[in-house]
């Protein structure tokens, strides 16, 4: 995480990662559900590397990190979330069969 606080950190990233999240929300029907279930992970993972204690969020960041959370709260994204967890592809299979 120290790596990715490292990048992201960096002002035109955070600014970058803004237009991919408005791009996403423009074109998700257009999406494969894989494509966007492993969108979702990407922020997931960014809200846990920005609420960790030492950060101390910009403005920008804040904001960002506040759009991040509505949208992985939103009952449809949880629900989506909630079965590929449930009903893993079995590409997913193999990749966790080989982490164990």
């Amino acid at each position: 995480l120290k790596l990715l606080d490292k990048w992201v950190a960096q002002k035109y990233v955070t600014r970058q990662l803004w237009a991919y999240m408005d791009n996403l929300l423009q074109h998700w029907q257009d999406l494969k559900c894989g494509d966007f279930l492993r969108s979702m992970l990407v922020f997931q993972t960014l809200t846990v590397m920005y609420r960790q204690p030492h950060r101390m969020l910009d403005e920008q960041e804040e904001q960002f990190v506040q759009r991040m959370e509505r949208l992985l709260e939103h009952g449809s994204v949880k629900s989506a979330m909630a079965y590929a967890r449930r009903f893993p592809t079995d590409e997913q299979r193999r990749v966790m069969e080989c982490m164990v």
